[in-house]
């Protein structure tokens, strides 16, 4: 009973590190501005991405071995909705916050930076038992008046949607609300650690 015990204890702490928190990397400040930036634009590209999948337990793909759904194609819209409190909390006052399309053209004629963040690749595994979703995105942070891009980094996310024999659904992590606040978080974050929010 023990080692029953101990095996599920094991299992459950392995599968829930499988989502893992939004987190920066790649970041680099190329220009600092004059100072500290306390209003702010905010888009958001919502690109559609070819997403690298693979899939275990049989060649063909069928609904026991389907991807779940992670939200990922709605994280736009969702984000959208979480930048204003999230840069509250920093002292910067979003002006805008817009959805574009790849096609639809940056406000550049504005005259306060520009938040520019973007899916740029992903990768779906799935099997019997699980489906974990990584994306990548990358944020740059533009000076529309000197022209000049200010920061630039990469945020990498990840969700898992799981069943266990023992417990079903017993995680469930989704492009939502909570991880759209999370990854505006360690952004917001990183650009107060160096040095362009408060």
């Amino acid at each position: 009973m023990k080692k029953m015990i101990a095996k599920v204890l094991a299992a459950v702490a392995l599968l829930t590190g499988c989502a893992q928190p939004p987190r920066v990397g790649d970041s680099k400040v190329l220009a600092l501005p004059e100072s500290r930036i306390e209003q702010l634009i905010v888009v958001y590209r919502d690109l559609k991405l070819r997403t690298a999948s693979s899939y275990r337990f049989g060649s063909t793909l069928g609904p026991s071995n389907a991807p779940a759904d992670t939200g990922f194609d709605e994280f736009g819209k969702v984000l959208v909705g979480e930048v204003e409190a999230v840069f509250a909390g920093r002292q910067v006052a979003v002006q805008k916050v817009l959805l574009l399309l790849e096609s639809q053209p940056l406000p550049l004629d504005a005259a306060v930076p520009i938040l520019v963040l973007a899916p740029v690749g992903g990768r779906i595994h799935s099997s019997t038992m699980s489906t974990a979703a990584t994306y990548t995105f990358t944020a740059q942070l533009l000076d529309p008046v000197r022209r000049q891009v200010l920061w630039q980094g990469k945020v990498d996310t990840n969700t898992w949607i799981g069943q266990d024999f023992v417990m079903k659904n017993f995680e469930k992590t989704t492009y939502d609300a909570v991880l759209a606040r999370k990854f505006l978080q360690v952004i917001a974050t990183k650009l107060s650690e160096d040095g362009l929010i408060r």
